[in-house]
């Protein structure tokens, strides 16, 4: 190989900083609404804040006991959301380190939200046990952010797993990203209702 593939190569690696620290494969990233901190999250089970201007690690939070897939912050306040494959979606309070509260979905965890106003969050993953106690491949759990209250179980019959979950700017819908199929389902999170669905991609939408 010529120098030009070096050179060109070079152009593709210029990372401002390096960041270490994890002991296995990072799964989620996010940073925070006024960017100057980061958090990351993986197969060690722990989640790292970092100091983004100054390239340094702040905390590291420990209390999951499975691999950590999704990572959320708090548009309106200093919380960050964290869900694992353990079915746990964990609320913490990022600036003492403590969790707030984890919920529990009924099966794997691997999407997780914020509503625009911070005030209620969701969970998506494997399983869900809706209103009638039926327990549904797939599906989302909306919760209250002020009490950690379930609000509503959203799944429907024939679902599959949720692997990425949107909420709206105006918060009146909330987006998710089914496994395998590729469908995207549309909810009113109000009324708990689904708005409709269609066959977004040929495979699963992370």
């Amino acid at each position: 190989r010529g120098w030009e593939w070096y050179y060109l190569l070079s152009l593709c690696h210029r990372d401002e900083r390096t960041l270490s620290g994890h002991t296995g494969g990072l799964m989620a990233l996010a940073v925070s609404p006024d960017g100057k901190r980061a958090a990351s999250a993986g197969i060690d089970q722990t989640i790292r804040l970092w100091d983004l201007e100054a390239g340094r690690e702040l905390s590291v939070l420990r209390g999951h006991e499975k691999s950590i897939c999704a990572l959320a912050w708090n548009p309106v306040g200093g919380e960050l959301l964290a869900a694992d494959y353990g079915g746990n979606v964990v609320v913490w309070d990022t600036t003492t380190g403590a969790k707030r509260y984890a919920q529990k979905m009924a099966g794997c965890a691997f999407a997780v939200a914020w509503s625009p106003d911070g005030k209620q969050f969701a969970g998506g993953g494997s399983a869900v046990a809706g209103s009638d106690g039926k327990v549904r491949e797939g599906g989302i759990y909306i919760w209250e952010t002020a009490t950690g209250n379930r609000l509503q179980a959203l799944s429907v019959d024939g679902g599959e797993m949720i692997r990425s979950l949107a909420w709206s700017p105006d918060g009146k819908q909330l987006l998710a990203g089914e496994n395998f199929r590729g469908y995207l389902r549309v909810w009113d999170p109000a009324a708990g209702k689904e708005l409709h669905s269609f066959r977004a991609h040929e495979h699963y939408i992370t």
